[in-house]
This record gives C-alpha cells, structure tokens and sequence, in this order.
C-alpha cells in the first residue's frame, strides 16, 4: 500500500483583526491535533494560524519561510535534545512554545534546550490561547515545582562557573551530560529517553564514567560531581 506524504500546509489570513495578531505556525505529528487545534483557534482575532508541520523537517522549512511569532511545537517532534536547542540557536528570534510537558523535570529540561514556554496535559483551549499571547510577550507563568526547579538549576549553573576543574579532563560532553543525570538521580531507562539512545548505550557510558573518576558506584560519582559543582 502506497504511504500518503502530507504536504505542510499554510492558510490565508481571515478577516482583519483590530488590535496586534499573533502568526502561529502549529508543528504536531498527529493530523487529528494539528486540524483540531488550528480550527478551534480560527475564532481568535488576535491569533493567525499561519502554517502547521507534521515533521521535524517541515517545522525547520516552515519556521524560515513563514518566520512566525509563535511555534506550538509538539515535544515529541525534534529527534534530540540537542537538535531542539540547535534550533533555538540559529533561530534565536523563534518563540517555541511546548505541548504537553508531562513533568516539571521536563519543563525545565526543554527550557534549557530554548522552548520559551510550555502545556501540560492538564491546561485548556483557555489556557493555550493566553499561553500564546504570554511567550510572545516573554512571560511564562509556571507552578512553584518548576520555579524552584529553575532556580536550582540556574544555581548550579552559577557555581558551575565559578567552580575549579575537579573532573577528568578525558570526561566526554555526552559523559559529562550522563554524569548530570545520574546526580538529579534519573535511571538509566529515563536517561536512555531523554537522550534518546539505547538504555545499553547509557550502561556503557555509566561503565566510562565510573572508570575514568575512579569511583566504585553511581552515588559516589553523583556525589563527587556535587563537590565539583560547588567548588569544594
């Protein structure tokens, strides 16, 4: 049976709303979502669906054609982490705002990666209609777990600067970022997700970290990697 490739779609401009419109360019894998969504924004003068993307791909083409002011971007739809971020990177003009964040972690997680903001399963059509209108404005409200989470990690990030080299040079980046993970305490499954890679990969990467520090288990190097973190 011949596979139906979908062509990402744009959309006139209705009637001229008074007043500033938000261009929003939808980029979710699931057609029933993506349609959904853009027709129960149609009502919304201050909102203009400009485009919507099925693909990573299609979301990079349309976000350099269509330059809009706000990206919905379904989380699931960048291949990694770091292609999320090297997104962010080129586009730093681009304001991507997340669907469905299923946990504070994650939150905090796709914000370092340059998401602008985000929804959780929870939030309403309500919801993302001011959600929109907030990112692109620079606000982004958020529950007290993520604030706090947020600031730890922009703490550590501080005493990361400030703080002496006390790790193996021959400590790769992607070590390094396993390293990370292993202190916020995450398993190698929940690693293996949030780099996407095999969870035996992440075991082999475990295996290189505990070599190279010389430490005899998981809490040891979490601990070690605390010290460094804080200068002592």
């Amino acid at each position: 049976m011949q596979t139906i490739q979908e062509e990402p779609q744009t959309y006139p401009p209705g009637p001229a709303p008074v007043g500033r419109v938000t261009r929003l360019l939808i980029a979710v894998s699931v057609r029933l979502y993506r349609d959904g969504l853009r027709l129960s924004l149609t009502d919304d003068p201050t909102i203009e669906v400009v485009g919507t993307a099925a693909t990573w791909a299609e979301c990079q083409r349309e976000l350099e054609r269509l330059v809009p002011d706000v990206t919905l971007l379904d989380l699931d739809l960048p291949p990694s982490d770091e292609d999320l971020a090297a997104l962010a990177a080129q586009r730093p003009d681009a304001v991507l705002l997340g669907l469905a964040v299923r946990q504070a972690s994650d939150a905090v997680r796709f914000a370092e990666a340059g998401v602008s903001g985000y929804l959780t399963h929870d939030d309403s059509l309500e919801d993302l209609r001011s959600r929109i209108v907030n990112v692109r404005n620079g606000r982004q409200p958020c529950t007290p777990e993520v604030a706090g989470l947020l600031l730890r990690r922009v703490a550590d990030l501080s005493r990361a600067d400030r703080a002496p080299e006390s790790l193996p040079d021959t400590l790769t980046a992607r070590e390094r970022q396993v390293l990370g993970f292993l202190d916020r305490g995450l398993s190698n499954k929940e690693i293996a997700r949030r780099l996407h890679i095999q969870v035996a990969t992440v075991k082999n990467h475990i295996h290189r970290v505990l070599e190279k520090m010389q430490v005899r288990g998981r809490a040891e190097a979490a601990a070690r990697y605390r010290q460094h973190l804080s200068g002592h």
